[in-house]
Formats: C-alpha cells, structure tokens, sequence
C-alpha cells in the first residue's frame, strides 16, 4: 500500500496498512517517519476490555516479555499504555484510546496462509518449522507460561524462520521456580484444543500446548485437521479413546496421501487423551522423526519462496476487500454525500445562494439488475450534474429496445435485463 493511505500518524510511526483485526483490537504495519524502520503496532481498545481482558493483557506482555530474547518467538519491542488510534484508521473516524505494543515485522506471513492456500508440507520442510515451534514452546515454558492458543494462524514467518505470537490466552503455570500450578480457564481455538479443556474443571498449562503442536504437525503433514473437537462424539477423537490407531489412520488415508511411520507414531504419541501419558517437549526432542533431516534457513526459504508468489496474491486480495470495507464503514461513519446509485436520496449541494436540496430518487423493483457502470460519474463531478445524467441515463434505459421483462421461473418471478 502506498504509505500516502491516509490512515495517520501516532506519534513518529506513519501507519501504512491494516493487518488484521480481532474482537478487542487492530494491528498496522507502520513506518517510523525519522528512522525508516518499520513495526507492526497492535492496539488494543480500552472502550472494549473490561477489568479481566486488561489482566489478560497484563499477562500477555509478561509473557511476551519473559521471551523477548527467544528466536522463535515475535519481539515485543515497545509498549505505550495511553495510546491512541489515529481518528483516519477508525472506521468511524474518531480516535480510540488504546494500549499500543510495538512489535517485530514477520514479513512473510502466517504460516495458516501457506497451508490453506498451497497445500501440505513434505516431511523434511514440516520437522524444519515443527522443530522451530518446539524450540519456541521450551522458551515459553522454561519462563514459567503456557500459550494456551498454538495454531497455524498464531504462528508468523519471517525470512524462513518460524515464530510465535499472540499471547493472549497465555497464562502462568509456574508461580516461582518449581512451585507449579493448575489452570482453569477453558480457552484457545477449538480445533487445536486439548480434550482435558472439554472435561477437566482444572488442568496443566504445558501438555495442552504439546496437544495443539500435534494438531498442527497433522495439518502440516496432511493439510486438514485430524478432528473437528476433542471431544467424545467425534468420531475421530473416539478412535483415539479406543486405541483404534489402524482405523484412524486408513480413514485419514483415503485420499491417498500416506506418512511415514515414524511420522504416525510421533502424532499419536502429542494426541495421546490422557495429558499424563502425552509426550513432554523433552521427550519429543528424542523422538526419532524429530531427530531426522531437516533444511537450513535458506533451504527452507527456497522451499517456500514459489509457495509465497500465490500466498501474496492472496494476501492482497484480502488487504483490499478489507480496505474496501474499511472506506464503506468510514463513509456510513461521517455521513458522506459521495453518490451511490442504490441510496434512496441525494443531495445536492451545488444550487444558487449555498442552498441544498433532497431529491427522493423513485422506488425501483427489488428484481431490477441496472449496470452499475452506467452511474460512475466522472471525476469531478458535482452532485448536481451527477443526478442529472443518473437521469438521463434512466430515461435512455427505459425507453431502449433493449430493455425486457422476461419470466425466469415457473413462479413467474419477473427479472430485468439489460
């Protein structure tokens, strides 16, 4: 996006395009004016967190914090508590208080992209950036917290190398140095959560993670989930209650698509129900589909540099719904005069003496399909001028040879064509 997007300035840092956007807040690519660095700006609105959603902020930047040094981990690199949004990247136009964290740019994306848009992993790329989430995870748990929310959409790429961001679910399972905890809150996404989350009033924060991971190292593998929910009723969960391993896996085998059993057997053993017989982070590292082949940074940069063509083309598709979306909110926001065919009204603002005056324009049939094309007005145009040519247009319509009424179904439902 041009950086003359018009979506303000906070301070030093020019905000260039939006992210993405969450229940609670936004994130922005920014660009500092001075310094020409750029960081990703997550805001968080204080007009939507109530006492609990600031305490899980609070929590979130202390477990940020924690592992700001891990390489497989996105940087927290600054946080402003009195921030504020600037009023042009509001959808309604006002500024919104916030607590602004600065962050590192993963430019490359969410690994979610790559799966849904490109297709599984070989087993060589997937224990490359499974190996990369594991290293992350100990980092994060060797700190004392759990993330509680480990999923492909959670996990960014920047120049090759995995890293793990959005912490906020993430919670404390060890107070001080050996003094563990349980956790009680039922969170995370429901496709990567653990079955203890479903059935436990209380549990450990690490096994639930080291569940997720095996959800995602099946998706890498297999490019779909190995169940819908953790939960009895699921037909794919029950086979794994049963021990019906076989059957597990010929279902998941019908589209031809078969892993190794190495690869099998790891999965298994991170979708083990019982979180007390589900493998430890330390014992996935002596696994021996772990121990295997695995590419360098800048193989695996190789490996997805074709994969990252069409995620990007992706990627801009939605940038530009969402910008799309983002100017039809702002103009419904402010009231804008800006001439849309489909309202009901104009106003026109251009008559003698400064005065203004509402045209009601006339009801038209809900089947009616008019080419839209034949409204864009040039630039330019005053609104006066605009309704003017709306309605020599209409008359030129209405009074063509080309204008028919033509029955569509048996119901006689009428449609007009052009």
């Amino acid at each position: 996006m041009a950086e003359g997007s018009g979506l303000g300035k906070m301070g030093e840092w020019k905000l260039l395009q939006c992210l993405g956007e969450g229940l609670q807040g936004k994130v922005f690519l920014a660009k500092n004016v001075k310094t020409n660095e750029t960081r990703a700006l997550k805001y968080l609105f204080k007009s939507k967190m109530e006492e609990k959603q600031f305490q899980n902020l609070k929590r979130e930047v202390a477990a940020m914090d924690s592992v700001k040094g891990s390489k497989h981990v996105v940087r927290m690199l600054d946080i402003d508590w009195k921030a504020q949004l600037p009023a042009e990247a509001s959808e309604d136009g006002k500024a919104w208080d916030a607590v602004c964290i600065f962050l590192e740019v993963c430019g490359d994306g969410e690994l979610f992209n790559y799966l849904m848009f490109t297709g599984f992993f070989d087993e060589r790329l997937a224990r490359t950036y499974f190996k990369m989430l594991v290293e992350g995870m100990c980092d994060l748990h060797s700190k004392g917290f759990s993330h509680r929310d480990i999923k492909a959409e959670n996990l960014l790429l920047k120049d090759g190398i995995l890293k793990i961001a959005d912490f906020g679910f993430s919670a404390k399972h060890e107070l001080s140095p050996g003094k563990l905890t349980k956790l009680r809150t039922q969170c995370g996404t429901p496709g990567y959560m653990a079955p203890e989350l479903f059935n436990s009033a209380e549990y450990d924060g690490p096994p639930v993670d080291v569940w997720a991971a095996g959800v995602l190292l099946f998706v890498m593998l297999v490019g779909s989930p190995p169940m819908a929910q953790a939960a009895p009723a699921d037909w794919w969960f029950d086979r794994l209650l049963a021990n019906q391993h076989e059957l597990f896996w010929r279902a998941h085998e019908q589209t031809g698509h078969v892993l190794s059993d190495s690869a099998k057997d790891l999965i298994l053993k991170l979708l083990t129900p019982s979180s007390k017989k589900r493998l430890t982070l330390a014992e996935v590292k002596e696994h021996a589909w772990f121990k295997g082949d695995a590419c360098t940074e800048k193989e695996a940069i190789g490996a997805l540099c074709d994969r990252k063509q069409i995620v990007e083309e992706k990627r801009e598709e939605d940038r530009k719904e969402k910008e799309t979306e983002r100017r039809r909110k702002r103009r419904q926001a402010d009231g804008s005069s800006a001439f849309d065919p489909f309202q009901r009204s104009v106003v026109l603002r251009d008559l003698p003496g400064s005065q203004t005056k509402t045209i009601q324009l006339p009801s038209l049939p809900a089947s009616t399909r008019l080419p839209v094309t034949n409204f864009i007005p040039p630039c330019g145009t005053s609104a006066k001028e605009t309704w003017v040519n709306v309605m020599k247009t209409m008359d030129g319509i209405f009074t063509s040879g080309e204008f028919k009424l033509v029955n569509v179904s048996s119901a006689a439902t009428s449609t007009l064509f052009f």
